[in-house]
């Protein structure tokens, strides 16, 4: 099967191919079988009738034939240019008998020889292949397991498809080579194509063989994955052997140098070719040759795996260089092969080790004198270690106290969890946490407040923790006190401030911030200009530069602090000086005192106006007397002018008239100053500039208006040109009574206090009393007057309600409208057309009815007497000192007729009546002229009105005294007097007293 050299014969391969090809089935026996059914054993056959026989194509039936007779089992012969003949050896003759005994010997030889080499090619390590005209026809099981195939994905494919891209050219140059004999054999390493896309290292043999009688190349692939792996890791290591910092050496079992690498010989000082080969002793003492001798013995017999040593090195001239040797024995199963080790420079080790020797006894020295109180903390809770600080914190006699104590014992109950949960983070986590404040409790039972810090440090080979105690007691206690000042300095309602000695703010609190509208963050760092004027500022620096001299007793300054909306707060300042020489700094409480300032002033306003109030008193009580003692209005506006100007309360004083058009307002009346004021016209007209001031503004509102400045009031625009009267205030009180305006009445004060509410109040009562005389005397001189303004109103709408209640016609007429003492009305109306019932539910719908009673009822005639409000017409025309002279409802419609004064202003009346009943219209005026009675006329009136036993009962009554208060006659006394009974002298005396009044009131009763 294999030569010496273990090198597979190709043709047995090629045989063990065939044979695998073919193993599922013996087709060369059915092949032959083909031939035992002819007539005649030895009857040749043509190609197509055996391709026939079998069933398959006659390229594949040519192939088995041709296989056959090169296995001596058949016969063949070529009978034409295309055509040929088959035929298996006769068996009758003897000699033919033992030649077919023969071949099938051979046959059976060849059978059995196939089978062992398809056995060996189905389970090689090597994958075979057999490739031709470049096409993949064979492939084993290795082969398609090295490159991930199936044999069905790689049988029929080219070869190249199982060939890394980069290397099909050089393969199919190869191939090419192999298949026209340039080349005896392939081989070469490369790498194939694997089915997942990846590249596989391998190792290809190729030879020329004739595979179904064409030549074919067999192919062998070895998977050379590992090894290729390997002598990369190989090559990795020793990249990284040479370029380690550490020296690396190898020894053989002579401890004679076979390798070093580079930082090896910088180590020792020599070069590569002086320490290969040489002793181990060329580079240290005997005392280190025989320390290693004795450790390569321990690593021989399993003792340890690893040994190390602390040993000195030598340089050619002789230099010692300490030097940690690591090193172990190479593995042999049979004898010491020698070392491998590992060597550095111990130099910087050791001395860091010494340093580190050094800074450890600093820093034992450090801990057990520092002022800070230090600690070890154990995995377990207690303490292992204290210095003197900690020992003296804790209130312990001395550190053995302490030690193996538990250390959360010290801490407060109410911190005991969070800090032993720290700490102990600290310890299994190996990391230094953040510092936590607590509070401890000494052996003496006293609370402290201190801060721990917490690092990981091993203690005796164990985890713990080292805990550095801060003592904050005396902090925390200034920190207290400091929280109870800030408090003080947040919560108090007084504004406080530090300045620099520049002036600049340098700290203000939230209640000083509110004082002047600023946010904190915007004054700290601002000039005090922003807060004060030059001339505190300049104040502030004497009382500061006062108390640095120590002549200051609790300065004070008040000053107007300009707010941020321009607004000033009045305020009082009181300063005080930081400690310490080099500081400069100020610091101001300071207390808004505005509402202190305007206490003040009212109290001295209130002083003012009680003084005034008394005064004023005085004057209204003069006035009063005044009004009642003159005969005409222009005397009486004049005096009470005068009186008011010569009191110390107002300065001067003018009354004005509206014009009979009520457009204008005009000085009637003045005194003082205001003599200047007789030719000024004032518009009452809102939208003329004259029209807004406070005199025409009491007129049009019939309310008070005060100005603090009299020019203010456009009237006075020229007047106050001329003169000094800007420091003036005027008061405006419109002079009206039961809603009748009769003008204004001016008054002008320097008084720096205000009008209060109870001087208006007087002044407007004045002003009433004065309202109510003008009434007076315009009543009295329309009572005396001979010529009289009638004016007449009528309305529909205002019928209406009447109207609707009959079906016929309704007459209605005012029989006389009396006025009462509260202002109510009493009328007495003659209805005909309706029913007294029907008049009570009529009178009922009417808002400013307040009770109404029926005097006579006969049938649809009915006399009825209903009180009313001031709403009314009738109140209308007495408040502008007139009368209702009749009412009367004729032809669905209500005309109003009333008398007024000769001097009534129409306009003004119209409009008031106007404003009563919208729906009520104007009919138009008239002058009349009132007919006058005199005494022997109204004598010979009554006289001819009485009969003579009316008059008689008339005339005793009277001078019997029945009409005295209190009576000296009662009725029966007067009628037993006449011989009459007290039935029939009542009954005269009621007669003759109607028809008195009925002569008096103008036959109203008739």
């Amino acid at each position: 099967m294999s030569d010496a050299d273990g090198t597979v014969f190709t043709s047995d391969i090629h045989t063990a191919c065939m044979s695998s090809r073919h193993a599922s089935e013996d087709v060369y026996a059915e092949t032959l079988s083909v031939f035992e059914h002819t007539d005649h054993p030895n009857e040749p056959l043509t190609s197509p009738e055996i391709a026939d026989s079998l069933d398959c194509p006659r390229r594949t039936a040519y192939k088995r034939l041709q296989k056959l007779v090169d296995l001596g089992a058949l016969r063949t012969k070529k009978v034409s240019s295309s055509g040929r003949v088959w035929w298996r050896l006769s068996t009758t003759s003897t000699d033919d008998l033992d030649a077919s005994k023969s071949d099938r010997s051979e046959l059976e030889a060849g059978q059995a020889t196939k089978s062992r080499y398809q056995r060996f090619v189905e389970q090689s390590l090597v994958g075979v292949c057999i490739i031709q005209d470049g096409i993949v026809k064979y492939v084993n099981p290795t082969f398609t397991d090295i490159l991930g195939y199936t044999p069905d994905e790689a049988l029929g494919e080219s070869v190249l498809d199982f060939v890394a891209e980069d290397e099909r050219a050089r393969v199919a140059e190869y191939v090419r080579q192999r298949e026209h004999g340039e080349i005896d054999v392939i081989r070469y390493e490369g790498r194939g194509k694997h089915a997942d896309g990846t590249a596989v290292d391998v190792e290809i043999h190729g030879d020329l063989i004739e595979y179904e009688g064409e030549p074919a190349i067999l192919g062998t692939l070895v998977d050379m994955s590992e090894r290729k792996e390997r002598e990369r890791e190989l090559e990795d290591y020793r990249i990284a052997v040479e370029n380690v910092r550490d020296g690396v050496y190898m020894t053989d079992a002579d401890r004679r140098f076979t390798m070093v690498n580079d930082a090896y010989c910088e180590l020792t000082g020599y070069t590569r070719e002086e320490l290969l080969g040489s002793s181990f002793s060329q580079v240290v003492d005997n005392e280190g040759l025989s320390q290693s001798a004795e450790l390569i013995q321990d690593l021989r017999e399993g003792e340890r795996d690893v040994a190390s040593t602390d040993s000195y090195h030598y340089t050619p001239d002789g230099e010692r260089i300490p030097v940690e040797n690591r090193f172990t024995i190479r593995p042999d199963d049979e004898a010491f092969q020698g070392t491998t080790g590992v060597v550095r420079d111990s130099t910087d080790r050791l001395e860091r080790e010494r340093e580190l020797r050094e800074q450890r006894d600093r820093y034992h020295r450090l801990v057990e004198t520092s002022s800070a109180s230090i600690v070890i903390y154990t995995a377990d809770g207690t303490i292992a270690y204290v210095n003197d600080a900690a020992t003296d914190r804790l209130a312990a006699n001395a550190a053995d106290d302490l030690l193996g104590e538990s250390a959360i014992e010290f801490v407060h109950p109410d911190d005991r969890f969070e800090t032993t949960e720290r700490i102990q983070r600290v310890i299994d986590e190996r990391v230094a946490h953040s510092p936590i404040e607590t509070k401890l409790i000494d052996a003496n039972g006293r609370l402290k407040h201190a801060i721990l810090t917490s690092t990981p440090i091993m203690h005796e080979g164990e985890p713990a923790a080292q805990i550095v105690v801060n003592d904050i007691t005396d902090r925390k206690e200034r920190e207290r006190q400091l929280e109870l000042y800030e408090t003080i300095f947040e919560t108090i309602n007084d504004g406080v401030y530090a300045v620099d000695g520049e002036g600049y703010f340098t700290m203000v609190n939230e209640a000083y911030a509110n004082m002047v509208g600023y946010d904190r963050e915007e004054l700290c760092g601002e000039h005090v200009s922003l807060i004060v004027d030059e001339t505190i500022i300049a104040t502030a620096e004497e009382v500061e530069a006062e108390m640095r001299r120590g002549e200051g007793d609790e300065p004070k300054v008040e000053a107007d602090l300009q707010r941020s909306d321009g607004e000033t707060t009045t305020a009082e300042a009181t300063f005080s000086l930081l400690p310490g020489e080099a500081l400069h700094e100020r610091v101001g409480v300071v207390r808004d005192i505005t509402e202190r300032k305007e206490q003040e002033r009212r109290l001295e306003q209130q002083r003012q106006e009680v003084a005034a109030l008394n005064h004023l008193q005085g004057v209204a009580l003069n006035v009063s007397d005044i009004v009642l003692g003159q005969s005409t209005r222009t005397e009486m506006e004049q005096r009470v002018c005068e009186r008011l100007a010569a009191s110390n309360v107002y300065d001067f004083a003018w009354i004005g008239h509206t014009s009979r058009d009520g457009r204008e307002l005009t000085a009637h009346a003045a005194t003082g100053a205001s003599g200047h004021l007789t030719d000024i016209t004032i518009s009452l007209d809102e939208n003329d500039p004259t029209g807004q001031g406070p005199i025409a503004q009491a007129m049009n509102t019939q309310s008070v208006q005060l100005s603090r400045n009299i020019c203010e009031d456009p009237a006075y625009e020229q007047w106050c040109e001329d003169r000094d009267c800007q420091t003036h205030s005027v008061i405006a009180v419109p002079i009206v009574y039961k809603g009748r305006r009769y003008g204004v009445l001016n008054l002008y004060t320097e008084r720096s206090a205000t009008i209060g509410d109870i001087e208006q109040a007087i002044i407007r009562q004045l002003a009433e009393i004065v309202g109510h005389a003008i009434t007076a005397l315009e009543r009295g001189k329309s009572l005396l007057a001979d010529r009289m303004i009638e004016v007449e109103y009528y309305s529909t709408v205002l019928a209406e309600p009447l109207v609707s209640k009959v079906d016929g016609a309704l007459e209605l007429s005012s029989d006389r409208a009396i006025h009462l003492d509260d202002d109510d009305y009493l009328h007495y109306y003659t209805i005909d057309g309706l029913t007294a019932e029907q008049c009570m539910e009529l009178v009922d719908e009417f808002p400013s009815v307040t009770s109404a009673r029926v005097l006579i009822e006969e049938g649809d005639h009915v006399r009825i007497a209903v009180r009313m409000t001031d709403d009314t017409l009738a109140a209308l025309f007495w408040r502008f000192d007139g009368r209702t002279k009749s009412t009367e409802i004729t032809n669905d419609e209500l005309r109003v007729v009333g008398e007024l004064p000769a001097t009534a202003n129409v306009r003004a009346v119209t409009e008031a009546v106007e404003e009563i009943h919208p729906d009520m219209e104007f009919a138009g005026q008239r002058y009349i002229t009132r007919q006058q009675v005199s005494p022997g006329e109204f004598r010979t009136v009554i006289e001819d009105s009485l009969t003579d036993r009316q008059r008689t009962a008339l005339e005793a009554a009277c001078y019997s005294g029945f009409f005295d208060s209190p009576r000296e006659s009662s009725g029966e006394d007067v009628a037993a007097s006449l011989d009459i009974s007290s039935s029939t002298f009542h009954q005269h005396l009621r007669k003759a007293q109607k028809k008195l009044l009925n002569v008096a009131f103008g036959n109203a009763l008739q």
